[in-house]
């Protein structure tokens, strides 16, 4: 039973982590300058850029930087890695005619998803110090065969003597 809890609460966790905390919202206005967007292309337009680079594009996420001369200005990610570290920079900028984009989403925080990680990682991690103390960790407490004996209720930290 423990085994089964177990594994369902770490399928739960995986699937919000995997998820992440953001999502795409739809907007029908033009977004603020420096919102996080998502850009859905119209299919001329994805087609067209498919000509030219090889790859059809339906969407883009990246920064939205504003709007000049009937074209939207759009800064994409791209990872900068070094040998210790991995950063996300927004230095590849693309201009996209006003006629060709569909739509805009904006990325927001979802807070279920946030919240179901949070307390997916208070599940877990509190089954795991459970049965870190409970000895073997299926319900009998004797501990592994052969082993150390399982360790009591009450445990002493750390023992401070006063007045000795």
């Amino acid at each position: 039973m423990v085994k089964v809890a177990a594994r369902a609460a770490l399928t739960l966790v995986a699937a919000v982590a995997l998820s992440g905390c953001y999502k795409y919202v739809p907007i029908a206005e033009t977004p603020e300058p420096g919102s996080d967007v998502r850009v859905r292309l119209n299919s001329e337009a994805a087609l067209e850029r498919e000509r030219t680079t090889g790859i059809l594009i339906r969407s883009m996420d990246g920064r939205f930087m504003g709007t000049d001369q009937g074209t939207f200005q759009l800064e994409l990610p791209s990872r900068k890695s070094s040998e210790f570290q991995s950063a996300l920079q927004f230095n590849n900028s693309v201009q996209l005619k006003t006629a060709d984009v569909e739509s805009f989403e904006v990325r927001e925080m979802d807070k279920g998803r946030t919240y179901g990680l949070v307390g997916g990682a208070v599940i877990v991690t509190g089954f795991l110090i459970q049965r870190a103390f409970s000895g073997g960790g299926d319900g009998s407490g004797d501990g592994p065969p052969g082993g150390d004996p399982p360790l009591p209720d009450g445990i002493t930290l750390f023992r401070i003597g006063v007045g000795h």
